[in-house]
């Protein structure tokens, strides 16, 4: 699985972090030891909400959306629309799941 997440600086609730993961523990571990150079100034970084992929390609298509000017606005009510888009997004072919052959 491939995870979308989105973050919110615990220090600075203003500031948010977008990112791909296929491993959330670690991740936020790493964020919040300052692993990553983009989120280092703003721990610590709490769990906001994430949506699980199958493949890195569903998940990297959503995650360039959600770094648009769309997907920020979408993404700054602090997730509350993203269980209503990820349903559209299984109805959208560029976030099916192939099928097994």
């Amino acid at each position: 699985m491939y995870y979308v997440y989105l973050l919110r600086s615990r220090a600075d609730s203003s500031r948010t972090y977008i990112g791909l993961t296929d491993n959330l523990r670690i991740r936020l571990a790493k964020h919040n030891e300052g692993g990553s150079p983009h989120t280092a100034k703003h721990r610590p970084w709490e769990l906001v909400t994430y949506l699980a992929f199958l493949t890195r390609e569903q998940a990297a298509d959503f995650e360039s959306y959600l770094k648009t000017g769309s997907g920020r606005a979408f993404a700054r009510d602090g997730g509350q629309e993203l269980v209503r888009h990820n349903r559209e997004c299984l109805e959208d072919r560029r976030f099916r799941v192939p099928p097994k052959e």
